[in-house]
């Protein structure tokens, strides 16, 4: 074992100026004042804290060549003491533990121990990699946390990335006394009365489990947390709330109730700013209070004292480069120095020494009944005006928020179906809790009717899916024997649009201002956007990744799409499958270890003639070990046998929707049992692999070869729908005297054109537009085929 001296750098820092003052202006920074910011010429990761024994406080900063030990006493004129050199690495990490330092990183060379008990004179350390039976073994570790004595190091090379124990007794000497694997890779934890609270970063939740025998661990519950993505985890005093962090875009400090760990409740989520798509990553507890690191919005310090409406009262932004979701910013905060001094390390700005003011909340909290019944109202949209914070009441009708500043508030009360309220006056004070309960009129509503019919015999349609929608509302139904289905609306223009697998799902808007009754007649045919569910089955062996249904969670690899986030474009809502769905990092819910497969519901193609079946697929393939080599295959069976349509290779891979039209009797005998199939194998060595399925089709059109909607043999399709200077309308249709025409709102032409061919496509001049929504009409003489609506930006 060697042990190696840490170099001072007090002289060196003030002397070759290597480090500098930067005082910067910080908007719309709350309850924080920044006192000194200490700039690197290399990027920062996380940080700790430590005082000496002449109460000399420190921030212990760690960077891509090492970790520096940062005189923070005086938290004006804050310089470098130390510096513990290591591997360069972007991952660094420490904790302390009697008067030692414990760094991890992932460049590997172990455990880094550095004695800080001579301070400010001498800084001491060397390596432990591990003794007894993992005696030279430890490497590489992301993460630690200590408590009573025991290290507990995460994200290492040994055991799948679980826990390693050791034991700090002798401190300089680490002992090793067991593991924490059993649910494989852990990210961060936190442990106290030897019960650890593992995030489990990959697999989306966190565990818990008791480690009194440090061989023989105990699992005591288990929790999802928001992000699917669990981070880090800490504890409140009582031991009764623990705080979860989620490093995914958009991403919650999330508050647990514990009490029981056979039922873990959610009490509260969090962000730091709402709808900016900031990334948290570490939160810390103390007294009542979370404080966070946010990669793009610094740090937040929220009031905690009632987990269940927890209030942002403190926040500091380190990051002025911008905002929203990605990986820069702010790492870590460290909040527990003597003095009250945060210190906050920025990958991009260096250190930051704050001076926080603790305050607590303005708390306000109620329940929302209706006037007439006194029922207990869910779904009511409770707003703090001025303050942009706001609730949704629950299902027993309680709402809770609240602001980190006092004053007199203007708080309103929403809900489809009812009258808005607005209460003015509301006066909030900080540590207390104002109780506002309300009371919402209910709006009149009308009876509707829908009967849904063959359009071919004009026979009922059972079983068929009806959607009643408004941008605020939906409402789906489905028609009983005699092909009706009814609900009371409001007042209001809706959309009602209907499907059932085989029928092409057609959709209709009428406004609704009386009782009325509607007739909507579906042309026999196959058709499916995945708008309503049609029953698809799905079969695995894949250990994630699995067919969805959904609207896309979009993920990105090497700078490029690899799971779409959109479904494809101009068909009915913005579902489709996909395989996987669970995250918006593109390793964690892709198709791993195996196959995912879908199927479809039967098809008869026995009676057409020229069938076809049309489909749009997805799949991407990279990244991994070597050359990917994964495969997405589509498949025909007719109930005799099954037959390969297409074998979509890694070298096919691209990063967008691709339309695709297969003569069904060029490979299998068309009958009145058919199935499609869609397969996505994950081989080994594993590679990222993803793959989806839209807009699915069978057809005896011989028209076929357009990618748009079908309705009674006519097509049309616009791309992009959303437009800036034009678009391009493609159509195909049986019909004659065929013309294309643009409307606004108000019903004014803007663009008209005859349509000579037919089908075919045109380019239509849009860059004189205005802005707003427009209807592209496929015209036959006076008769509609078909109507599409766009968007000009």
């Amino acid at each position: 074992m060697q042990t190696f001296t840490g170099v001072k750098r007090l002289s060196q820092a003030l002397a070759f100026g290597l480090t500098f003052f930067l005082f910067q202006v910080h908007a719309q920074n709350m309850n924080i004042t920044l006192r000194s910011n200490l700039t690197y010429s290399y990027a920062l990761s996380n940080i700790g804290g430590f005082v000496d024994s002449l109460n000399n406080e420190y921030a212990l900063v760690g960077h891509y060549e090492g970790l520096d030990v940062v005189n923070v006493t005086n938290p004006d004129s804050v310089y470098i003491q130390f510096t513990v050199p290591g591997p360069s690495s972007q991952w660094r990490e420490v904790k302390t533990w009697e008067g030692f330092a414990y760094i991890t990183t992932e460049g590997g060379g172990g455990l880094t121990v550095a004695d800080l008990r001579e301070l400010p004179d001498t800084v001491i350390y060397h390596n432990w990699t591990g003794n007894n039976a993992i005696n030279g073994q430890l490497d590489n570790i992301h993460a630690l946390h200590i408590e009573d004595g025991i290290a507990y190091l995460y994200g290492s090379n040994l055991f799948n990335g679980g826990a390693v124990m050791a034991d700090l007794t002798d401190p300089w000497n680490p002992d090793y006394v067991g593991k924490y694997d059993n649910f494989g890779y852990i990210h961060d934890g936190y442990v106290r009365n030897d019960t650890i609270y593992a995030g489990h970063i990959y697999t989306g939740y966190f565990t818990v489990a008791d480690l009194t025998d440090p061989t023989n661990p105990v699992v005591l519950g288990q929790q999802y947390t928001p992000g699917l993505f669990t981070h880090n985890t800490w504890l409140n005093d009582a031991g009764n709330v623990c705080f979860s962090t989620d490093e995914v875009d958009s991403s919650y400090v999330t508050a647990y109730d514990i009490s029981d760990l056979s039922n873990i409740v959610e009490l509260d989520r969090i962000q730091s700013n709402p709808g900016a798509g900031s990334i948290g990553h570490n939160t810390h507890y103390m007294n009542d209070y979370v404080i966070t690191s946010w990669y793009k919005d610094g740090i937040t310090i929220v009031d905690v004292s009632h987990p269940d409406n927890m209030i942002q009262t403190g926040n500091f932004d380190s990051y002025l480069q911008g905002s929203g979701p990605g990986f820069a910013g702010c790492w870590g905060v460290y909040p527990y120095l003597p003095s009250g001094t945060i210190v906050l390390s920025d990958m991009n700005n260096g250190l930051y020494v704050l001076t926080p003011d603790y305050v607590r909340g303005c708390y306000l909290e109620g329940v929302v009944t209706d006037t007439l019944t006194n029922a207990l109202l869910s779904g009511v949209d409770v707003q703090i005006v001025s303050a942009n914070t706001g609730d949704l009441s629950d299902g027993a009708g309680i709402y809770k928020t609240g602001t980190g500043v006092a004053g007199t508030y203007t708080v309103t009360f929403s809900k489809f179906g009812y009258v808005s309220k607005t209460i003015t006056g509301v006066s909030l004070s900080n540590g207390v809790l104002t109780a506002l309960d309300a009371q919402l009129m209910p709006l009149a509503s009308y009876s509707v009717q829908v009967l849904v019919r063959d359009a071919n015999t004009l026979q009922p349609i059972q079983n068929a899916d009806l959607m009643i929608s408004d941008p605020s509302v939906q409402f789906l139904l489905q028609t009983d024997g005699n092909g009706n289905a009814s609900t009371n609306v409001l007042p209001n223009p809706y959309t009602f649009t209907v499907g059932k697998w085989g029928y092409i799902t057609k959709d209709t808007i009428a406004s609704i201002s009386a009782a009325q009754s509607l007739i909507i007649d579906l042309m026999p045919g196959y058709y499916d956007d995945f708008f309503f569910d049609n029953n698809w089955t799905v079969s695995s062996t894949s250990s994630s990744g699995v067919w969805e249904r959904g609207e896309p969670v979009g993920t990105q690899f090497q700078n490029q799409d690899f799971q779409t986030e959109l479904d494809m474009q101009n068909d009915f809502g913005v579902s489709c499958y996909v395989t996987g769905n669970g995250s918006t990092n593109a390793s964690q819910d892709d198709v791993d270890n195996g196959y995912t497969t879908l199927t479809s519901p039967v098809f008869d193609v026995s009676t057409m003639t020229n069938a076809y079946v049309v489909f749009n697929r997805w799949f991407m393939n990279d990244g991994g070990s070597g050359n990917p080599n994964d495969s997405m295959w589509v498949y025909l069976d007719n109930g005799i046998t099954t037959t390969l349509i297409r074998a979509v290779s890694a070298n096919q891979a691209q990063p967008q929707w691709v339309y695709d039209s297969v003569d069904v009797a060029s490979y299998i005998m068309p009958t009145s049992n058919m199935h499609i199939i869609f397969t996505v194998q994950d081989f080994t060595p594993g590679h990222l692999v993803e793959g989806g399925v839209d807009r699915f089709l069978v057809t005896g059109d011989t028209l076929v070869g357009m990618s748009g909607i079908v309705t009674s043999g006519h097509y049309a399709f616009a791309f992009p729908n959303t437009f800036t200077n034009g678009f391009t309308f493609n159509y195909a249709s049986d019909a004659s005297d065929l013309t294309f025409s643009l409307t606004d709102l108000n019903g004014k032409v803007v663009f008209t054109k005859a349509l000579e061919n037919p089908k075919g496509s045109i380019a239509v001049p849009a860059a004189e537009l205005s802005s707003g929504m427009y209807f592209g009409t496929l015209k036959s003489g006076n008769e509609t085929l078909r109507a599409l609506k766009l968007v000009k930006q």
